[in-house]
């Protein structure tokens, strides 16, 4: 019935003209979406909008139309009308923003680094896969980010383990404009026993009007290297130490090597029959374990093997629950039992046996005076 201008270039160089149908001027699989299009606006009676793709010489255009029933003079159905506007570089642009969007997210999904994005306008959170594996979740993570809620265990403390409020977490802290670089927090989800040290970077990504779009934090898991540094720093504690107990141990065997040799000298100023002597005894056995005690703490500074040697354990544990029995408490009994046979040997270090048995009767004693 009618068309202007504009609607006469529709076809591109094959303009259309009154005389023709759209079967005359378009493709047939073109004519016929369009041909099926109005056949449902006639036979609703109702408005729509739609795209209507057009293949023209220039290559093919895309064509937002809008259309509804056409009603004559009578009031009669006698077709349709409408506008139709050329989209096409609009959606050639949606396009490659749409393909940007995706390699972007692939990207993102690829990185080994955590990288955790929120927008500013909608608080909504996005997780990348790293970032999800390395807190432990399997799909999506609680979202919210609200002072007032914490996720359900879930907690982020110091490298020392000083628990942080919510207002204190890396994520809500760039949230509200600060730059985080380098930050070192330790992350634990109880449940899965899952503890977890992580480098934290972040910082917010402005419009050009200045306004904050987006909050990217980026995390890297520097578990193993912390564990490592720790590892180190006890290591040097343990040789520290070493070289204390060394130090001790050396003081202490002069002083034994005292008690013992007027000990000697004593035992044989006096008659075997004496009563004394059996004191003396005891002080020297005791001066022998002693000893052996000294031997273990430069064992330990050296970090040498113990020497084992092939012993009978029952004698072993009589001599050193012998020696232990005044240093209880009064109120503690001291029995011993033993399933016999006990008559074979074992290989093993004296000084390390008796030190088990000292634990042992130690920890127990311990246990018996302490309040229910």
């Amino acid at each position: 019935l009618f068309f202007n201008q504009a609607a006469a270039g529709f076809a591109g160089e094959r303009r259309l003209k009154l005389s023709e149908s759209d079967r005359q001027s378009l493709r047939d699989e073109e004519a016929g979406a369009i041909a099926a299009n109005d056949a449902q606006i006639m036979a609703g009676r109702v408005n729509r909008s739609y795209e209507e793709l057009v293949s023209t010489p220039a290559g093919p255009r895309t064509y937002l139309s809008t259309k509804g029933p056409l009603w004559d003079a009578r009031g009669q159905l006698s077709g349709v009308f409408g506008i139709s506007r050329d989209i096409t570089e609009r959606k050639h642009a949606e396009r490659l923003v749409e393909e940007s969007r995706a390699k972007l997210e692939s990207v993102i999904e690829s990185l080994q680094e955590g990288l955790i994005i929120v927008d500013c306008e909608t608080d909504s959170v996005h997780w990348n896969r790293s970032a999800l594996t390395m807190h432990g979740y399997a799909s999506e993570p609680p979202t919210r980010l609200a002072a007032d809620v914490t996720p359900p265990d879930f907690e982020i403390s110091t490298p020392d383990g000083d628990l942080l409020p919510v207002q204190q977490w890396p994520l809500w802290r760039v949230r509200q404009g600060e730059k985080i670089d380098g930050l070192v927090v330790r992350v634990r989800r109880p449940s899965l026993q899952l503890e977890r040290f992580f480098s934290v970077n972040g910082s917010l990504v402005r419009g050009a009007d200045g306004k904050a779009r987006f909050a990217l934090m980026s995390m890297h898991d520097v578990t193993l290297s912390r564990r490592a540094e720790e590892a180190v720093r006890h290591s040097q504690r343990l040789e520290a130490l070493g070289t204390l107990s060394a130090g001790v141990a050396h003081d202490f065997n002069n002083i034994l090597f005292a008690i013992t040799g007027n000990a000697q000298l004593a035992l044989d100023d006096i008659p075997k029959t004496s009563p004394v002597a059996e004191h003396l005894d005891e002080v020297l056995r005791a001066a022998a374990r002693a000893t052996d005690l000294v031997r273990r703490i430069l064992l330990f500074a050296r970090f040498e093997e113990p020497k084992r040697r092939a012993v009978e354990l029952w004698p072993v544990v009589q001599e050193a629950l012998k020696m232990l029995r005044p240093t209880l408490p009064a109120q503690i009994e001291l029995e011993t039992r033993a399933a016999p046979p006990l008559e074979h040997s074992v290989r093993a270090d004296v000084a390390q046996l008796h030190q088990v048995i000292t634990n042992l009767v130690t920890n127990a004693a311990y246990a018996l005076t302490q309040p229910p």
